[in-house]
């Protein structure tokens, strides 16, 4: 069965512990089913949600507006 983690959680030593053959997904849409996804990677053992598109990582585009 694979664990789902929502990278956006993570903190930094999180991610830099993160094995490289770790699978991370951007969600693209409104259905996104991570089950669906999951069964086409082969079910990894884990499986990382990155933040959704168009919203991302929040506040990060009014941070680069000077």
């Amino acid at each position: 069965m694979t664990e789902f983690f929502h990278y956006d959680n993570l903190t930094w030593p999180e991610v830099a512990e993160l094995p490289r053959d770790v699978p991370l997904v951007l969600p693209l849409g409104s259905s996104f089913n991570s089950e669906k996804v999951a069964a086409q990677l082969g079910n990894p053992q884990r499986l990382g949600i990155l933040p959704s598109i168009p919203f991302g990582w929040r506040g990060r585009m009014g941070s680069a507006r000077g």
